[in-house]
C-alpha cells in the first residue's frame, strides 16, 4: 500500500510541475503557476501568464544542458516506480530457475 501511494505521489508532483514544451523550434519552461498559458516573445522567448491573464515575464528557450538535466533529474524522481519482479522455480533436477522481468 506504501508502494501505491509513493507512485501516486510521485506522479501527480511529475504531472502538476513546470515541464519542457516544445514551441516553435524550441523547448521552454511551462505549466506553472506563472506560467499557465504563453505568447511568442522573440524568436527564442516567449511571454507568460498565469491562471488570470496577467503577464508574470517571459522566459528565454531551454538550453541543450538545461533539458539534459531536466531529463535527468525526472527520470531519478521516476526510477523508484519502476519495480522488478522474480519469479523462481524448483527443476525436477533439484535446481533453481529464475526469471527476473
Amino acid at each position: 500500500m506504501k508502494k501505491i501511494s509513493l507512485v501516486c505521489l510521485l506522479l501527480a508532483l511529475v504531472g502538476c510541475s513546470a515541464s519542457p514544451q516544445f514551441l516553435r523550434g524550441h523547448y521552454y519552461m511551462t505549466g506553472d503557476s506563472n506560467c499557465r498559458s504563453s505568447s511568442e516573445r522573440t524568436d527564442t522567448s516567449i511571454n507568460c501568464y498565469n491562471s488570470d491573464d496577467e503577464n508574470t515575464g517571459y522566459r528565454d528557450a531551454m538550453t541543450d544542458q538545461q533539458l539534459q538535466m531536466y531529463n535527468n533529474e525526472r527520470e531519478q524522481l521516476i526510477q523508484p516506480i519502476k519495480t522488478t519482479n522474480t519469479n523462481c522455480y524448483r527443476t525436477y533436477g533439484g535446481g533453481m530457475n529464475c526469471t527476473t522481468y
